[in-house]
């Protein structure tokens, strides 16, 4: 196992915790290294998450929406790694990438975020999120996370949310069985099920890996 050469990740992004916010000529708000920022409650976030949730019967637009924003959160993900281990992040052991991970994902606000490989060796993984009481957040959280592994991996990934996935003590929770695209495409596994319906979708196609 790698050795750390500093105390890795647990720091705000955005922005860095050593720099500086403020406002461009235009009113904008923007870091030192001209990030751009907004500033708003987070109930206003939840509640946004919210409305979208309530137009469609799925989490899956509220999903993809963070997926377009995991692909920034990976780059970060990928610095962080670089910063604190001196190697990339396709160099670490698994155990190390579900903590940096989690960290990552604390820091940015996103509540607790864990990975299940019980499945691996079917190609299959489990991405549990648990953010409070805000079920479109935690699917926010999920397509962020899936985006993230899809880069690591590179292959394109995708996830089913499972209908009957547990509570935790930490509130709602939201579990993802995060796999090949190209293999739930081939079964046509829906966007939402029973975690044992879709398995037994999967579990018959060609290309075990995820």
């Amino acid at each position: 196992m790698m050795k750390l050469r500093k105390r890795p990740l647990h720091r705000a992004y955005p922005p860095r915790l050593d720099e500086r916010v403020s406002r461009d000529v235009s009113g904008c708000l923007r870091t030192d290294s001209g990030l751009r920022l907004l500033s708003f409650e987070g109930a206003i976030f939840e509640a946004w998450l919210a409305e979208l949730a309530d137009a469609s019967p799925s989490p899956r637009p509220v999903f993809d929406m963070g997926r377009a924003f995991g692909k920034n959160f990976f780059e970060e993900l990928c610095t962080v790694v670089e910063t604190c281990y001196e190697a990339p992040i396709e160099a670490l052991a698994l155990v190390q990438f579900r903590q940096v991970l989690a960290g990552q994902c604390r820091d940015c606000g996103f509540g607790e975020v864990s990975l299940d490989i019980e499945l691996a060796d079917e190609g299959i993984v489990f991405v549990d999120v648990s953010c409070g009481e805000s079920p479109p957040c935690s699917a926010f959280v999920g397509g962020v996370v899936v985006e993230a592994l899809e880069a690591l991996a590179r292959t394109e990934l995708d996830a089913v949310h499972i209908e009957d996935a547990p509570s935790t003590s930490r509130g709602a929770a939201q579990r993802l069985l995060v796999t090949a695209k190209e293999r739930l495409v081939a079964v046509e596994a829906p966007q939402s099920a029973k975690l044992d319906d879709v398995l037994l979708r999967i579990r018959g196609s060609a290309d075990p890996r995820a």
